[in-house]
């Protein structure tokens, strides 16, 4: 394997830069890099378990009642939490380089909260548009 002269392997030196190219900036304790990686692990999961349980109350959303949705409806609260992610994760990446991955994180952590609250806040309301917006916003997310 190439070595950078330093005893150091090329490929560690790109994967895993020093403090000096990282802006001067120390490391964040072990404990904090396990705090932040629980905390995206708790959102990732919580922001999936959303958007998936949208197909388990496909029936009982159907039925009449409140909600009583067209088929359409429902079809589009899917569409709607989908659509979003064919463009968000090209411009993700570029964002998350030129604003830094924490301030992409903190975006996403955003859209992805007040979906879920627009979601549960239709369901106090029984406002389909509401749904329909909370859905696009977890889909940014």
């Amino acid at each position: 394997m190439p070595s950078s002269g330093d005893g150091r392997d090329v490929l560690a030196t790109q994967l895993l830069p020093d403090d000096e190219s990282m802006g001067g900036a120390s490391a964040a304790p072990p404990r904090t890099r396990w705090l932040i990686a629980g905390c995206v692990i708790l959102l990732l999961s919580s922001n999936h378990w959303a958007r998936d349980s949208l197909g388990a109350l496909e029936v009982p959303m159907e039925a009449p009642g409140p909600f009583a949705l067209s088929v359409v409806q429902y079809n589009a609260l899917t569409a709607g939490y989908f659509v979003p992610n064919i463009v968000v994760p090209l411009l993700a990446g570029g964002f998350a380089q030129q604003f830094g991955p924490a301030n992409a994180i903190v975006l996403f952590c955003f859209f992805a909260a007040l979906g879920n609250g627009l979601v549960a806040l239709s369901a106090l309301v029984w406002s389909y548009p509401l749904l329909f917006i909370g859905r696009s916003c977890m889909g940014l997310a």
